[in-house]
């Protein structure tokens, strides 16, 4: 192993002027975790010295999955031994280059030799490694690496499971070794109490190692935690700010405002369908995150659900992927990747315990509700406060057997607050936007009270739906598309408009419901008060399943030709239910809440342009992945968009398009070609190869190839790139980043 030295009065003076380090950074306010939730989400374990193509394809699946973290661990035949520290170097240099940061846990397992007891070997093991792998150190900059190296050590992995041999008070001095040493070269560096998987009144080594915790030696407890669905949904003890506050520190007596991490947790794969694993992952995660100290601050430093790099069929409970080259999610994967898309250059703001936290950054405001029973205050019904001025709709995505996209979305014009009432058992995580321009013009709310002009009948709410909305009600439902009534309203159309959007809030009140349907109908005058014209829309189906809770129909109305005709006010609004077949059974609909906004005029119009001879990285706004070419023809998105081959250019067609050519040499322009498939080829001027780019309001892009058919450039969940036919969802906007030729 590495040499012991004797203790010396050199080492002594060494330890005091670190104690004295230590105590004035205390008393310097920082916050114990920075940087956005990608930075602080990752996985493990990559293993040192092994820099070869398995390592690698873990580390790509790492940024697949958004994250920037990993667990690195060091076992003793690779520190205890004299040679040089030089075990990690190829690692740091892989990690660096795919730009995850790596925490550095030394193995310690006594099944595989006898434990180090002593303090002195800990401490010259720690100041190595430290020595040689923090950020700026003389190694690091000798490869040309700055501001990067690893900044966060753990020693022995659940000491209460694995290491019962090694007695609690040895283990806390061979921890205090580890954190004096690392201190003595890098004070600034950061040692956790790792692998707690037991209780504070039940864990020796934690009850051991508090007075480690309290004076300032260790800097976080790391939480290993794992949830079956029954402990979720029936028992609050098993939150992590229940455990970090009462079992992991009023327990074992720490007082200091001490950090938190996670290098192992998950939801509990067996006895749970993957569907049921997804919606609960996603709660542990955000609670993990979202833990804070003493004074409400959050303090998680990271958090590694366990275990990104394993495959479902080898790790039915926790593994996360299909496969791993490429990267191939499962359900608790894709959740994963959606929550560090979402929350890309996003920290949080206000993080409690109340299960609602904000996060926002670079303009961007989001928060998250962890909409279950004993993990919120807010149960069912929450108010956002201190909506951003300028967004124009919420969208909440929630997990509801697949990431089809967002859940759903609530047209904002100017609201500072808003009250949101959800189903519960689930996670929200919902997105302030700004990349519309809307101007609210209509707004109705409903009471069950209320009656219905025209209709048939106004019944009382059932249960459970009692008091959500107006209710409409026949014995036999129209079909063909007709409405139940048409009320007088007064709205002017805003000049310069050329589109609305209609809103509402629907539902159905009884159970057994066949194939209804929703429509609406809008009436529009002219100038004079005479009729000019109308549109009409809707169509939403509903069925049974939805008897208990509202749904939300949104529709994007083209009003340019009403408007043509002379239209200036809207003075009729229509809705109610259909069935495509009629029957002879009572059918009750209801309606909640109907908006109308109006696209506003924009004063000063952004418009975008693409500049031949520049040189532009494509970023997809969906995955926040960029376009990038590979052997083959074949082109992907990666999260690592800064090679030649994922650096474009555009050049004019002359005929309004444009063929997209990649910097790398020998890879010509991109091709479509059939099924779908996107690739470059070469530099033939077909059709197929040229692109026509549309700015959108948000400054991202489409592009459109020439080819009759073929639609948008796409990416997709599978990193893979595509034509669609048609269909505009984020995963078809791409945001141009210009770069240096």
């Amino acid at each position: 192993m590495i040499a012991v030295r004797e203790k010396s009065v050199s080492r002594l003076l060494c330890i005091a002027g670190v104690i004295l380090l230590m105590l004035l950074f205390c008393l310097m306010v920082a916050p114990l975790q920075a940087g956005d939730i990608p930075s602080r989400l990752g996985g493990g374990n990559i293993s040192w010295g092994n820099a070869g193509i398995e390592q690698e394809n873990f580390i790509k699946s790492l940024r697949n999955a958004g994250t920037r973290m990993v667990r690195s661990v060091l076992y003793p035949s690779g520190y205890w031994k004299d040679e040089p520290v030089t075990v990690m170097d190829d690692q740091l240099k892989l990690l660096h280059h795919y730009e995850v940061t790596p925490m550095l846990l030394f193995a310690h397992e006594t099944y595989w030799k006898p434990y180090l007891p002593d303090y002195d070997s800990w401490f010259q093991i720690g100041a190595a490694y430290a020595e040689r792998y923090r950020p700026n150190s003389p190694w690091l900059l000798s490869q040309g690496i700055e501001d990067y190296g690893i900044t966060i050590f753990g020693l022995s992995n659940e000491p209460d499971d694995k290491n019962p041999e090694i007695p609690p008070s040895a283990y806390r001095d061979m921890t205090k070794g580890l954190a004096d040493g690392v201190h003595s070269v890098f004070p600034e560096g950061k040692v956790i109490l790792h692998g707690m998987r037991s209780t504070g009144w039940d864990n020796d080594w934690l009850q051991a190692c508090a007075p480690l915790l309290n004076d300032g030696t260790l800097a976080a407890i790391d939480m290993h935690k794992y949830c079956n669905l029954n402990q979720i949904e029936n028992n609050d003890s098993w939150t992590a700010q229940r455990r970090f506050d009462e079992e992991f520190k009023e327990e074992t007596g720490v007082t200091a405002d001490v950090g938190l991490t996670s290098t192992e947790f998950n939801s509990k794969g067996s006895g749970m369908t993957e569907d049921e694993a997804a919606r609960t992952f996603l709660l542990l995660a955000w609670e993990m995150l979202g833990v804070v100290g003493n004074n409400g601050q959050p303090v998680c430093l990271f958090a590694f659900p366990w275990n990104i790099n394993h495959t479902i069929s080898e790790d039915p409970n926790y593994g996360m992927n299909h496969g791993i080259d490429p990267w191939d999610p499962t359900r608790r994967g894709q959740t994963l990747r959606l929550m560090a898309n979402l929350s890309e250059s996003l920290d949080f703001t206000v993080s409690d315990r109340s299960g609602l936290y904000r996060l926002e950054g670079e303009g961007r405001t989001m928060w998250v509700w962890n909409n279950w029973p004993d993990w919120t205050d807010h149960l069912g019904s929450v108010t956002l406060t201190d909506i951003p001025a300028d967004a124009t709709h919420l969208t909440i995505w929630g997990y509801d057997g697949e990431w089809n996209g967002a859940r759903e979305s609530y047209p904002l014009t100017g609201e500072s607050d808003i009250t949101l009432t959800l189903p519960q058992d689930e996670t929200y995580m919902i997105v302030a936007n700004a990349d519309t321009k809307a101007m609210l013009l209509y707004e109705e709310t409903f009471e069950a009270s209320n009656s219905f002009s025209n209709a048939a009948s106004v019944l009382s709410p059932p249960e459970p739906v009692a008091a959500q909305g107006r209710y409409l009600a026949e014995t036999t439902l129209p079909s063909s598309g007709s409405v139940n009534a048409i009320d007088s309203i007064d709205i002017e159309i805003p000049e310069g408009t050329t589109e609305m959007t209609f809103r509402c809030k629907v539902g159905l009140g009884a159970d057994d419901v066949g194939d209804v349907r929703f429509n609406y109908i809008l009436e529009f005058e002219d100038g004079t008060g005479a009729p000019a014209g109308s549109l009409s829309g809707g169509s939403i189906e509903l069925s049974s399943k939805h008897a208990d809770a509202m749904r939300d129909y949104e529709a994007t109305i083209d009003v340019s030709d009403a408007i043509s005709s002379g239209a200036e006010r809207i003075t009729g609004i229509g809705y109610g239910f259909t069935q495509n077949s009629a029957g002879a059974d009572t059918q009750i609909g209801y309606v909640d809440t109907i908006r109308i906004a109006a696209q506003k005029p924009d004063d000063d119009p952004t418009d975008p342009q693409i500049e031949t001879g520049k040189w532009y990285r494509l970023k997809n706004l969906q995955y926040n992945k960029y376009l990038d070419t590979q052997p083959n023809g074949v082109l992907r998105v990666e999260p690592n968009g800064t090679s030649d081959g994922a650096t474009w250019q555009f050049e004019d067609a002359d005929d309004g398009y444009y063929y997209i050519d990649a910097k790398k040499e020998g890879r010509g322009y991109l091709d479509t070609s059939s099924n779908h498939v996107v690739s470059w080829k070469d530099f033939s001027t077909s059709d197929g190869h040229k692109w026509l780019p549309v700015a959108l309001d948000d400054g991202t892009f489409r592009f459109v190839n020439k080819k009759n058919g073929r639609e948008y450039l796409v990416a997709d969940s599978d990193d893979s790139v595509k034509w669609n036919d048609g269909q505009t969802g984020a995963d078809t906007q791409w945001v141009l980043i210009e770069v240096n030729p």
